[in-house]
């Protein structure tokens, strides 16, 4: 029998179910090329199951042609490879699964905690994610690009990305890519093809940990202590984000949005106003039985709105969104004005302030 586990972020993440898996198991292997722990280490987990098992570290040659399932103990004993976070992340551990079925080796997949489960700390809603990318480092004659052209395939339809980091265990020791690092490899590829990106980043630092970190913006990220000491980290890539998604940003974690987005929400916003305030020149009506005085007033108060909402227009068609808005705001509050003081008639609610 063969049993692929997933482990969770963390010792304690591990279920019920995969202790009392392991407990049984004659043999425990596990890897460490696809991930590691945000916190804890394998002896604590050892601690679950079992001082006396021991668990065997495959590399990943080792997990690609290291299991016989042709032998008679495969099929006699109960083996299980242990995976941090999710089991059937990487492409590697479903190939052990085919192997195992073609060897007509049982096998049982238990699943764990992963990242993916956990994006949606961010603030971010998690049925808005496109399809996830993983960035590598780039080396001489080496320097892949797909992952990027995923992320812009996520963003030409609104989804935003989340950014699996590489991982190098071909040396000393091991290396775990950082998120500043991650953004430096996409604005070269960006810079290569000539192309300006202007993303906005969100960087997830050993999420699950106690100490777990979300930071908002390229600056905050690149600037940030943090991003040099906890691991393992992923990245996302915002695409077209929500209002709510824009709220939680930056109330759950101070973020600076880039100003790409900054300035759509001020373009979504300008939109609005001129919207609202385009109903309301058509459905405001001066009110009955008015002085001269009045009517005097209330045509002033209407060619001020008028005038307003054509500067608004004006500006916005300059891409000076910012007055563009101010200009849409003071055409409304003439019209409210003159609504509050009983020269306008209006009974829609939604679009005045009514007396």
């Amino acid at each position: 029998m063969f049993y692929l586990i997933g482990i969770g972020l963390k010792p304690g993440h591990i279920t019920a179910e995969a202790v009392e898996t392991l407990k049984k198991c004659d043999k425990i292997f596990a890897e460490e090329y696809t991930s590691q722990y945000c916190e804890g280490t394998l002896a604590e987990l050892k601690k679950k199951i079992g001082r006396n098992k021991k668990i065997e570290i495959l590399s990943r040659e080792s997990v690609e042609t290291g299991f016989d399932f042709s032998s008679d103990s495969a099929k006699k004993k109960k083996v299980a490879l242990i995976v941090f976070g999710n089991p059937l992340t990487a492409t590697t551990h479903v190939q052990l699964l085919i192997d195992a079925k073609e060897k007509k080796v049982e096998t049982k997949v238990i699943p764990g905690i992963s990242i993916t489960n956990l994006i949606s700390k961010s603030g971010l809603d998690e049925y808005r994610f496109g399809r996830t990318a993983t960035v590598c480092y780039h080396a001489k004659n080496f320097e892949p690009d797909s992952f990027y052209e995923q992320i812009k395939q996520n963003q030409s339809i609104g989804l935003h990305t989340v950014c699996l980091l590489d991982i190098k265990n071909d040396e000393k020791e091991k290396r775990l890519m950082n998120c500043a690092e991650a953004i430096e490899v996409l604005e070269k590829i960006a810079s290569g093809k000539n192309e300006k990106i202007g993303w906005s980043f969100v960087a997830l630092l050993a999420l699950g940990a106690e100490n777990e970190k979300i930071i908002i913006g390229k600056e905050n990220i690149e600037g940030a202590k943090e991003v040099k000491k906890l691991f393992p980290q992923s990245l996302i890539v915002c695409g077209k984000l929500t209002e709510k998604e824009k709220e939680a940003l930056q109330v759950l974690h101070s973020g600076k949005l880039s100003n790409r987005i900054q300035k759509n929400r001020l373009e979504e916003k300008t939109e609005k106003y001129e919207m609202i305030t385009a109903k309301a020149l058509e459905k405001i009506k001066f009110a009955q039985e008015l002085s001269e005085r009045e009517k005097k007033i209330g045509e002033d108060f209407l060619g001020m709105a008028k005038n307003y909402f054509s500067d608004g227009k004006h500006f916005r068609g300059k891409g000076d969104f910012l007055t563009a808005l101010a200009s849409f705001s003071y055409a409304h509050a003439w019209l409210d004005a003159g609504v509050r003081a009983k020269i306008f008639y209006a009974e829609d609610d939604q679009l005045f302030t009514l007396p």
